[in-house]
């Protein structure tokens, strides 16, 4: 079971890991959106039962404004008490940095991205937002065209983005 905080999370988990976990989970792999209307109580219910069950699970989140790594496991641990930091995975410092990361120069260019990042430890929500075409009529078009050209071997090779590949060795995945 993998818990994402929202619909750009849940959106790349759909076409970019969710792929390689059922490959990895031949019996079924739950994404869950856990931060819009879902409260703490249903996310450790889920939780719990999915441990009573005997099945791995893992919770998405942005680093946001964490100070680190360790702050916002903690962080996540205080209102899920019911998860276990070692099962926290964060996307820094968003998950947009995660879409860049599977971009090479010539995808970029080709989606009409001004700027390439060879790194996207650092890219934020709001500079992703910047670099959207405006031949995108929305952020929604912006990453599903991103994700038609995705890839991930070419993310993890590079070491573009240090936080996707932690999550894959977390989550036993590496590229392919």
């Amino acid at each position: 079971m993998l818990f994402v905080e929202g619909p750009s999370d849940k959106r790349f988990v759909d076409s970019v890991l969710a792929p390689r976990l059922r490959a990895l989970y031949p019996g079924g792999v739950k994404i869950v959106e856990y931060a819009a209307g879902c409260s703490s109580a249903k996310v450790c219910r889920l939780v719990l039962a999915a441990v009573a069950a005997g099945f791995e699970y893992f919770l998405l989140c942005d680093l946001d404004e964490a100070s680190c790594f360790t702050a916002k496991r903690h962080g996540v641990c205080s209102t899920y008490p019911c998860v276990e930091p070692r099962n926290v995975l964060v996307a820094a410092p968003e998950i947009e940095a995660w879409y860049l990361a599977g971009l090479d120069q010539t995808r970029t260019a080709a989606i009409g991205v001004a700027k390439y990042h060879p790194g996207t430890d650092s890219v934020t929500k709001e500079e992703f937002n910047r670099l959207r075409p405006r031949r995108f009529r929305s952020r929604i078009d912006f990453m599903r065209e991103i994700l038609k050209r995705f890839d991930l071997d070419h993310a993890v090779y590079l070491g573009r983005n240090r936080s996707l590949t932690y999550c894959l060795a977390k989550l036993g995945l590496g590229a392919s």
